[in-house]
């Protein structure tokens, strides 16, 4: 298997300078997934597709800014920008790509929260491939830098969907997937679902477009997630290119509406 070196607790997220960091939903200590929800002009309240009632939040980049993110996850030569190049919906997407002459980057969205451990958490995102999805190239999950801890998914040596999971004892676990990752050119619907330990433990799903994909217990004991980032969480090959629009977060399994 490729040698993966675990980076996420060195990727720096960028101080939030951004003036909708405190709009309604937000607290200094991040979003507050108890309050109503937040987001764009693609709200739940606007009846817009794609953004049940029951979300926490909705971005589909529209306002062309992250003034619903705490800032912007970055690392090495990746690049992040607004495009209308390729968009699922509306006329704004996120682009995030490589060096045509680096690899091993990060170029995604950020949201902090309050701690987690408890109940389900779920993010959903559309992905439009401009490369391969391969290499352990990530593009969503939960993370907690402080501990060490995240459960991310994304494509392996194989090219199939993978799902990657690291302890606060730094244990380090992959949990693959027989699906192939998704066609270049194409959008295509990403939901990962975790729910922390219960009496059976935590569990790992995930689902692309609305199949899933894999379904697996997790293998940390204390899960514990204060941070949700979407995009290039790693852009693990030099080249790395790909598109995201139509973000959701919620405490349950959303779908692909």
């Amino acid at each position: 298997m490729y040698a993966r070196i675990v980076w996420f607790l060195a990727a720096g997220a960028c101080a939030c300078a951004l003036a909708g960091c405190g709009r309604y939903g937000f607290d200094a200590a991040g979003a507050d997934l108890d309050a109503p929800p937040v987001g764009d002009a693609r709200d739940a309240d606007d009846g817009a597709p794609g953004c049940p009632g029951f979300a926490l939040l909705c971005d589909g980049f529209e306002a062309g800014d992250l003034s619903l993110w705490t800032g912007p996850f970055q690392r090495g030569e990746a690049m992040m920008t607004f495009t209308d190049a390729h968009v699922r919906s509306g006329a704004l997407a996120l682009e995030a790509q490589m060096s045509a002459s680096a690899e091993n980057g990060a170029a995604a969205v950020l949201l902090e929260i309050p701690a987690q451990a408890t109940g389900t958490l779920a993010v959903r995102a559309w992905f439009h491939l401009a490369r391969p999805l391969e290499r352990f190239s990530l593009v969503l999950g939960f993370q907690n830098r402080g501990s060490g801890q995240y459960i991310m998914v994304g494509g392996d040596n194989d090219g199939e969907w993978v799902s990657t999971e690291n302890t606060a004892s730094q244990m380090l676990r992959d949990h693959h997937s027989e699906r192939a990752t998704p066609l270049v050119g194409a959008w295509t619907c990403v939901e990962l679902v975790f729910t922390f330990p219960q009496a059976g433990g935590s569990r790992i799903q995930l689902f692309v477009d609305e199949v899933a994909v894999l379904d697996e217990p997790g293998g940390d004991a204390s899960p514990a997630y204060t941070e949700i980032v979407v995009g290039g969480v790693r852009l693990e090959q030099a080249g790395a290119h790909l598109y995201v629009d139509d973000v959701v977060i919620a405490r349950q399994r959303i779908g692909c509406p």
